[in-house]
């Protein structure tokens, strides 16, 4: 079995298994041992490079001599930076071939805090390098401290919200800097914005040679690797060295001049080819050569507020280094006991910040993810000892003290410097590349976002990068905005004349809804309404009332995961001219905090009790979904199971002589009506509050009672409910009673069962008379007394009796007298806690409910389950939808339950009347199905 690492608070302990490559017998494999150390090798050249340039960026870019002068210092400073950064992900990191180093991008915005500094100090020079120093290091330990904060604390996947044109931006904006800087090392002249301050100066022939040497160099860059596989193509080494040989042979080539001329490095000193040479006290010189005592404190304090975006971007780049090698290699190496883990970005904060941490505590610079990890797994350096190579190259340089500072030209380092600005450039110019397009007068152009991109490089240019980051986050946040407001927050409007509440009603009842149901208008809203988004949605609300007919608008904010003040003050105003206008406004499908802010601004004055309950979580809760059972519904056999379907109306073969009976004859068999069921104590979950009436809603789908609408009568009427389903059901109770039942003209045309009907499920509500349920369905009379005896007749049930589960359900079909049933289908639901460790731990989920239908008193439930029971044709019991008494309509409930095996004793006249009745009601079913919202 695989070991499993063991992770401690900054990182994980490394295996045997991750440090050399094993072959079968856990022996280590000499032949992979080899290339991991030969990968690890070129690579530690490669960063030692790195390392230099990022050097000269701190320290000779700004072209001050008190901080050029510290190069050397700067030179062993990221060797040390380098060896202990590389050593410490090597064994602790997670990923096996990764590591951690000091970066261009940042010591471009610690060159910018060094030359505020040394302007500051001009007056005392003295004091410009230890300060630098101290800000170096200060940098360091703030960035290591919040990498590790934010890691701990879970962020870490927040970080990567960063607009990706303002990155790209930004990117430029360093490119600028790093631009300029090389011409300026090269030539020995300053530049403003992006000429040179001293023309005359520029154009010597000792600083034009320079650049001449450096415009070589970044030739020989950019277009050496690619001649050298034109001539060797499909060779392996070249593929692997030929981009540091194109590195390196110009400066052999400019060594072998010198040597052929005679020209010695004091004389290239002189020249100002290289930097001045100092004496070198060996490594110990990091930590000896300039004291605290030297540090001018105020320095350092006034250049902290500028800290906090080299601390963002630090965090950022090792975020984005981790996705960037996670991506191209999405399973580990041979080695790694779990190859198909995710990476966890919070783990890697942690980890590289703690070494930042530690690295700015003794005197070192920070660190982070680099892309050149890519390309040392791609070299074969595929576990740690490749990584742990790079960390004694850069170490042994270190240690070695070699004044590596005085033996590369300064045109090598404006070569190295000119390249990465031309890298940095060109992807932040092109990156409209990975943008999408539109058509403007046959023009294809780029998205409005790509203006970022530039603005950002030419506030650079002017200014600053500090200013052009900021720059690019306000445009940012103003596309984004303008993008908002010009988008309509409605995303679909329904006519209440083409969608009812989940209730079932009557037939005479929905055509009234179908002739009046214009009247009512439901918009679904969608996205974060604020400010931007408030103005095309009070246009929405304003255009759904342009027509008097129109007295009800629904408002679902079930997709609308958070509202500001603003848009709550627009909404305000809108609904208010709109109820002066006769018009009711009602919202719905809010969640806590929406409702909070809409109440608050006063756009909520009488939200409906059910809505209270559900956000105070005293309606049905949800409880974790339980392992699917193992039971199986299908046969074991290969073979077909036999025809089970029992014809409905085909009597048994021991009823057949009583079959051609009178049905109003009493059957050979007697069974007693079932008393008031004695209920076994509810679930506390589906409990009602002791100190509430029992009228909560079971399901997400509940819709609001007659008792609602007689309080309304006395009160304000309720302006928010849970669903779409409730304010539909309160709008269409409002209509149905004024031009159902409320006109004289109408009044007359109604059949005597139907007023009966209204009576039964209006307030105080009563039973619903047996010849009632007959008229409503086509039924003969007297058919009620002669299904009685076949049922279990349960009177007084109270809300929220979950049938399904209290007793037998299974192809039962429930006849409903009194009160209503609700059919509900469980649902399993992500539970939200778990989505932050989704990548981790997977998905969890809790069990959701969903109303599919309400029935009121005249109709049947359980139709379809019923059907499916006698043809046997159920895929599974639990997919079932369950039938559970509902708190409206005035329970309790008298429901009449008439189980399959009853329906076989009944007489065949009786079935062919009940099965015409349910093939009706289930076509009334159908009907009402395309008309409810969803």
């Amino acid at each position: 079995a695989a070991l499993k690492k063991r992770q401690i608070w900054f990182g994980y302990l490394p295996l045997l298994s991750e440090c050399v490559p094993l072959d079968k017998t856990g022996a280590p494999d000499w032949p992979g041992v080899v290339v991991n150390i030969g990968s690890g090798l070129i690579m530690g050249v490669r960063e030692a490079l790195g390392g230099i340039v990022s050097a000269s960026l701190v320290f000779s870019s700004t072209g001050i001599p008190e901080i050029t002068a510290m190069l050397p210092w700067g030179i062993c400073m990221t060797l040390y930076t380098m060896s202990v950064g590389v050593l410490w992900y090597a064994l602790f990191g997670r990923l096996q071939y990764g590591y951690a180093t000091q970066q261009d991008l940042i010591c471009i915005l610690q060159a910018q805090m060094a030359a505020h500094a040394a302007d500051m100090l001009r007056d005392d020079p003295g004091k410009i390098p230890a300060t630098v120093v101290a800000i170096i290091c200060t940098s360091a330990i703030l960035s290591g401290a919040c990498s590790v904060l934010v890691g701990k604390l879970g962020l870490g996947k927040y970080m990567l919200l960063f607009p990706t044109p303002v990155t790209n931006g930004f990117l430029g904006a360093i490119g600028v800097v790093v631009f300029r800087a090389a011409w300026q090392t090269a030539s020995g002249v300053k530049f403003r914005y992006f000429y040179p301050t001293d023309w005359e100066k520029f154009c010597e022939p000792n600083n034009l040679s320079q650049v001449v040497c450096m415009l070589a160099m970044v030739c020989s860059i950019r277009q050496g690797p690619e001649l050298l596989e034109r001539c060797f193509p499909d060779n392996a080494v070249v593929e692997r060295v030929g981009g540091l040989a194109c590195q390196l042979l110009p400066l052999a080539f400019f060594y072998l001049v010198v040597a052929w001329a005679g020209i010695d490095l004091a004389s290239l000193q002189d020249a100002g080819w290289t930097y001045p040479s100092e004496a070198d006290t060996g490594p110990l010189d990091l930590w000896t050569r300039y004291s605290f005592a030297d540090i001018d404190w105020p320095t350092l304090m006034h250049t902290l507020p500028a800290m906090p975006a080299l601390v963002l971007m630090s965090v950022m780049c090792t975020l984005m280094g981790a996705l960037a090698i996670t991506d191209k290699f999405p399973t580990g190496p041979e080695g790694d006991p779990a190859p198909m883990e995710t990476i966890s970005f919070d783990t890697e904060l942690a980890t590289v910040g703690a070494s930042s941490l530690l690295l700015g505590l003794t005197g070192g610079n920070l660190n982070f993810h680099k892309f050149s990890v890519i390309q040392l797994r791609l070299d074969g350096g595929t576990h740690r000892i490749s990584v742990l190579m790079i960390a004694l190259f850069a170490g042994g340089l270190f240690l070695s003290g070699i004044p590596i500072g005085q033996l590369v030209p300064k045109w090598f380092l404006a070569g190295l410097f000119l390249n990465t600005g031309v890298h940095f450039l060109k992807g932040t110019l092109l990156s409209y590349k990975s943008m999408s397009t539109f058509s403007w007068r046959g023009w294809q152009l780029p998205s409005p976002q790509f203006i970022i991109a530039p603005t950002c490089v030419v506030m650079a240019i002017f200014f600053s990068p500090a200013k052009a980051i900021m720059t690019g986050l306000v445009l940012s946040i103003a596309i984004f905005l303008t993008n908002s407001s010009a988008s309509s927050p409605v995303i679909n409007v329904a006519s209440g004349d083409r969608v009812v509440s989940r209730s079932k009603r009557p037939f005479w009842e929905m055509r009234s809804l179908r002739e009046e149901g214009d009247r009512i208008l439901l918009l679904y809203l969608q996205g974060h309404l604020f400010f931007g988004s408030a103005q095309p949605l009070v246009a929405a609300l304003n255009a759904s009332a342009v027509d008097d007919r129109v007295k009800f608008i629904i408002i679902s904010l079930a997709r609308v995961p958070i509202i500001d003040a603003s848009a709550a003050r627009h909404l305000k105003t809108a609904s208010d001219k709109l109820r002066q206008r006769g018009c009711e406004v009602i919202f719905c499908r809010m969640n806590q905090e929406v409702y909070n802010v809409l109440v608050a601004a006063n756009v909520i004055l009488a939200p409906d009790d059910d809505l209270v309950k559900h956000l105070k979580n005293m309606r049905w809760k949800s409880v974790p979904m339980a392992a699917k059972s193992s039971r199986r519904f299908l046969p074991t056999s290969p073979q077909r199971t036999p025809w089970s379907n029992r014809r409905l109306l085909r009597p048994s073969s021991k009823d057949l002589a009583t079959s051609r009976l009178n049905v109003s004859m009493a059957p050979d068999f007697t069974l007693e009506e079932v008393p008031e069921l004695a209920m076994p104590p509810l679930d506390v979950e589906f409990a009602a509050p002791l100190d509430l009436p029992p009228t909560p809603t079971p399901s997400i789908g509940s819709s609001a009672s007659s008792t609602a609408i007689a309080q309304a009568a006395t009160g304000p009427k309720p302006d928010a409910f849970c669903h779409e389903t409730d304010a539909l059901d309160h709008c269409d109770e409002q209509i149905v009673a004024e031009f159902c039942y409320g006109q004289p003209n109408t009044t007359d045309k109604l059949e005597p069962f139907m007023l009966a009907y209204r009576t039964a499920v209006e307030a105080p509500f009563s039973r619903l008379p047996d010849w009632v349920f007959e008229d409503m369905n086509g039924l003969p009379r007297g058919v009620m007394d002669k299904l009685r005896p076949f049922c279990q007749v349960h009177v007084g049930l109270p809300a929220w009796t979950k049938m399904s589960d209290t007793m037998n359900l299974e192809g039962a079909l429930c006849f409903i007298l009194k009160g209503s049933l609700s059919v509900i289908q469980y649902l399993p639901l992500s539970d939200d806690a778990s989505l932050p460790t989704a990548e981790v731990h997977g998905f969890s989920f809790r069990q959701g409910k969903r109303l599919l239908k309400r029935y009121p008193p005249g109709h049947v439930a359980g139709k379809d389950g019923f059907f499916l029971e006698h043809s046997g044709q159920v895929i599974d019991p639990e997919l079932e939808p369950k039938i559970v008494v509902s708190s409206k309509l005035g329970p309790p409930a008298e429901i009449w339950v008439l189980r399959p095996e009853f329906w076989e004793k009944m007489p065949v006249e009786l079935k062919a009347t009940l099965t015409e009745m349910l093939c009706v009601q289930f076509a009334d079913d159908t009907q009402h199905s395309r008309l409810q919202e969803h």
